[in-house]
């Protein structure tokens, strides 16, 4: 295939038919320009190849050129920067100054251009008869996140998709507002299949009939950067954002507020589906507000359906005010169906002043039908929540799979279980294993180093409720369960909890500290593992550094130590008939040393002899 003049020189580019050239041209089409035109592509050989035509400098559509380092070969000009200048939505073929639209810059612009806006059109709408697609890479910069709006008028507003989901375009949009986009399908706003950055950017008022509210994203990059999603609303779901196995970055002070989903996710709702799939959302130095979520996830959903993963985390953020009619107020990490996985990891953060008519006003973390949730909340607060179970937080598997909460250096404080009928509430934590029909899933709770406190329950259990089921487990580790309260006792553990010298302050139910006799006592118990029980009616005080039992003035003092292994004594049973040793065994004499394994806290029984 030969192209243009029959000769090379003069900058024309020719092809035989024993060595053919490829122009790389797109089809004929409006271009712009009162003419049907073949624009150049991305990588053509023709681009910069050439001079100008002589023609006063301009392409066939009346566009300058050169417009990069050097004219391109042939009649069209691809053009690296166009400013619009008319809040017109037209494309007419005028491209004189004051008549270039938005929509004629989109057709008109070159593969990696920039289109800019004239400074005449500062507080200005562009009012769309029909929404703007944009397949190739560009960068377009507005006015000011408040200085420029794009209307939908009941169009959606940007489809961004080169309908080839193996590669992506890299497209930015800075300082616009788009506002008032709709559509019965995904996407009310945006609906993203590239690589998108959107950079202080209001997304505000738009609806889907379907998901995605505000935005729609599959597939490539999402990333959102000191920019507002609020006042959207879903159909379905992901009333903000729903990605959908894509990549989503949440950064620099964005703010997800208001918005408003059907079913899942109202802020954002981050889907995995499909085997071998994920999704990933990261929201850092944020804030998730006001959400709506009618059926779950009012703040954020994370959900792996069947073999996908879906991965969310959260730094240094705030998760506030977000509500659920049903499950999860503030955020829902669910994996449903053989090997789904979903992670969350809630890192320096807050979660308060969250509701769920259900369960989980703060967190839920839901393993469902052979599915792997793992939760893991370090350095955060959260506090306020309220729910009818599981007022800050709750664990749940259902079936055959496993649910993981991992809390480290975390205050769970002031959240609220509501419950009155027969089930407890656990206003701080709720833990619950439903094996069924189907036993060998597990619900399992780790504490390191936190505080719960000033939770309280309408039924039991105000700080931690762990359900019977033997899979059901809750692990204590230098922490402190105190000041909860319940409508009926206990207040503060209600449930079988490992305590591995942790503070305490005891229901009718157990804790266990596990120690080792030392291997130089005489007493019969030497070399066994032993076990340290908090047995009989609620503690009737707690006030650091005292833990004192009722019936008795005797204390049990707590210190910080700095080594492994601390010694501590027992006493005889007669004397403190609140604290035994052993469950069959007798305790050791007065003077039985014996020897804890522990991390921080040891117990110090300063009242009685010493080895």
């Amino acid at each position: 295939m030969a192209l243009f003049l029959p000769n090379g020189s003069n900058n024309n580019q020719v092809g035989t038919a024993a060595a053919p050239l490829d122009p790389q041209l797109g089809n004929l089409q409006n271009n712009g320009g009162f003419t049907s035109t073949r624009l150049p592509l991305s990588g053509s050989p023709v681009i910069n190849a050439g001079t100008a035509d002589g023609s006063g400098n301009l392409d066939q559509r009346g566009l300058a050129r050169p417009s990069g380092t050097a004219a391109d070969t042939g009649a069209v000009e691809v053009q690296q920067a166009i400013a619009v200048d008319t809040l017109e939505d037209v494309v007419d073929g005028d491209l004189s100054p004051g008549d270039r639209s938005l929509r004629e810059a989109l057709q008109l612009i070159g593969d990696g251009g920039t289109i800019t806006f004239a400074n005449s059109l500062l507080n200005g709408t562009i009012a769309l008869q029909s929404e703007l697609a944009i397949s190739r890479s560009v960068a377009i910069e507005g006015l000011g996140q408040n200085l420029l709006t794009i209307s939908g008028s009941n169009s959606r507003i940007f489809n961004i998709n080169d309908s080839n989901d193996a590669s992506q375009q890299s497209v930015s949009i800075t300082g616009l507002t788009i506002r008032g986009g709709s559509t019965n399908q995904d996407g009310g706003g945006i609906l993203n299949r590239e690589n998108l950055t959107l950079t202080q950017v209001t997304i505000s008022g738009n609806t889907a009939g379907d998901e995605g509210g505000g935005i729609f994203h599959g597939v490539g990059t999402l990333t959102l950067d000191n920019s507002t999603v609020e006042n959207n609303v879903a159909t379905d779901s992901g009333g903000g954002i729903f990605n959908n196995n894509g990549t989503v970055s949440v950064v620099n002070n964005s703010q997800i507020n208001t918005n408003q989903a059907t079913t899942f996710g109202g802020g954002i709702a981050n889907l995995a589906e499909g085997t071998g799939s994920s999704a990933t959302v990261t929201v850092t130095n944020s804030t998730i507000s006001g959400n709506s979520g009618v059926l779950y996830g009012g703040g954020l959903e994370n959900y792996a359906r069947t073999g996908a993963e879906a991965s969310a985390t959260i730094t240094n953020s705030i998760i506030t005010n977000n509500n659920s009619r049903g499950t999860s107020g503030g955020i829902e990490n669910i994996a449903s169906g053989q090997n789904a996985i979903a992670n969350l990891d809630l890192i320096d953060s807050t979660v308060s002043g969250n509701t769920a008519t259900f369960s989980g006003g703060g967190i839920t973390n839901y393993s469902n039908v052979g599915g792997s949730a793992n939760t893991s909340v370090s350095g955060s607060t959260v506090n306020g929540n309220r729910a009818r179970y599981g007022g800050g937080l709750i664990n749940l598997n259902n079936g055959t799979g496993q649910s993981s909460l991992t809390i480290s250096n975390t205050t769970i404080s002031s959240n609220t279980a509501t419950n009155t009928g027969t089930l407890p509430g656990g206003g701080g934590i709720s833990n619950l294993n439903f094996s069924g029909a189907s036993p060998g899933g597990s619900a399992s709770v780790y504490l390191l180093g936190s505080t719960i406190t000033g939770n309280s329950s309408a039924n039991s259990a105000g700080g931690i409720y762990n359900s019977s089921d033997p899979n059901s487990t809750v692990n204590l580790v230098n922490t402190t369960v105190t000041g909860n309260s319940s409508a009926i006792p206990p207040a503060d553990i209600q449930g079988t909890v490992t305590n591995s010298l942790s503070l305490s302050a005891m229901g009718a139910e157990e804790t266990v500290l596990s120690l080792s006799a030392a291997p130089e006592t005489s007493d019969p118990l030497t070399g066994q593992v032993m076990n340290l029980l908090f047995v009989g009616a609620a503690l009737a005080q707690w006030d650091w550094p005292d833990l004192l039992f009722p019936g008795q003035a005797q204390e049990i003092l707590f210190s910080e130590v700095n080594s492994a292994t601390e010694r501590v004594y027992g006493e005889p049973l007669s004397a403190l008939g609140d604290l035994t040793l052993g469950t069959t065994e007798p305790l050791p004499g007065t003077n039985s040393p014996l020897f804890g394994e522990f991390e921080a806290v040891v117990p110090d029984l300063s009242l009685f002899p010493s080895a």
